[in-house]
Order: structure tokens, then sequence, then C-alpha cells
């Protein structure tokens, strides 16, 4: 992994003062260079206080950064993004330091301890057998969650957006389960 943040970083494929939240290279069965990049622009960090209870909306953010954010998918090789989707039209957050047992994982961290999430697990979501998905999720009340579902292509070598519905969201530690995907056959959104 740490070969793909060199890539980007020397290579400046990224624009000047973007923030990398996370990288991911894919498994060697679907491309063996290419990584999916998460990342964002004038990023500002917003810390949670210690010892408060989570509301709603930190079930997703914890202390978390905002910004317009990206995710790309780059050749590792080449040196050089293949493409890049926006996740939202204005600013995103995105947790740095967020509660295990909520809606991201937080490897290594023991359930109700804060730690560094995971926010690009790859998943079977759209039920075709291969692990090249993975949602963002943002908490904006107690009532809805909203949900993005992320998905590398391997005939298409691109990045793309699904449209989904969520199927029913009692339990934020479940959240992964209930996704839904729509016509996942006709979904594709790319920039």
């Amino acid at each position: 992994m740490q070969l793909v943040l060199w890539s980007v970083l020397v290579f400046g494929i990224l624009p000047p003062g973007a923030v990398i939240m996370e990288e991911r290279p894919l498994p060697a069965a679907l491309h063996k260079d290419r990584a999916i990049i998460l990342w964002m622009t004038r990023a500002m960090d917003n810390p949670r206080s210690d010892g408060d209870g989570y509301t709603c909306p930190e079930f997703t953010r914890g202390s978390y950064r905002r910004g317009p954010t990206r995710i790309s998918l780059v050749d590792t090789a080449a040196h050089r993004i293949i493409n890049t989707i926006t996740v939202s039209e204005g600013d995103f957050d995105l947790p740095y330091r967020i509660e295990s047992g909520l809606v991201y994982p937080v490897p290594g961290t023991p359930k109700g301890s804060e730690g560094k999430p995971q926010l690009i697990t790859l998943q079977d979501v759209d039920g075709d057998g291969v692990a090249a998905e993975f949602g963002l999720y943002d908490a904006t009340s107690c009532s809805g969650l909203d949900t993005y579902v992320y998905a590398y292509l391997q005939a298409r070598d691109r990045i793309v957006q699904y449209p989904f519905l969520i199927h029913e969201w009692n339990d934020p530690s479940s959240v992964r389960l209930t996704l839904v995907l729509l016509s996942a056959s006709h979904c594709c959104v790319s920039v």
C-alpha cells in the first residue's frame, strides 16, 4: 500500500493540497496495477469532544474531515489516474477517528473504543461473487442514512457509483448487510 501513496505523491497526480483519506490496492485477481484513492480538497478537521456520547450524525462521522471528496482509480504502474468520481456536489464528511462497532469497521480496535476507520472495505454488494464494491455513509439525522455505493468494474476498468436503496436501517452496525441495488447493470455514473 505504501507504493500507491508514494506514486500519488511523487508523481503529483492529485491536485496540490489534496488530502488522501485512504488508499486501497485492488486484489490482484481483479487487477494487479490498480488502486482506489479516497481523497479530499480543502479538508477541514472537525474533532469531536472526548467523553460525550455519540449523536446520530456521529455514528458515521466521529472526528471527521469535511471537504469536496473524490474517489480515483489509479494505474499504479503508469502513475496516472484512470478516472475520478465526485462523492457529492458539496462538502462531504469522512471520519479519521471513530468508535468501533458502528458503521465503518475499525480494525484492531475493541468495540466501543475509537480508532482509525477503514473507509474502503471491498465487499460483494451486488451479488456477482466479486468483492469490488464499498459504501460511504452519512447519518444527517436519526431518521435517515445517506449512503453511496461505489464499485470497480473490471470489464470497463473504471470506478463507478451505483444507485440503490437502503432496505432497512435499524442498527448502525448492520448497515453493510442491508444494501439493495437498483438495476446494477444500468448503474454507471462516472466522471
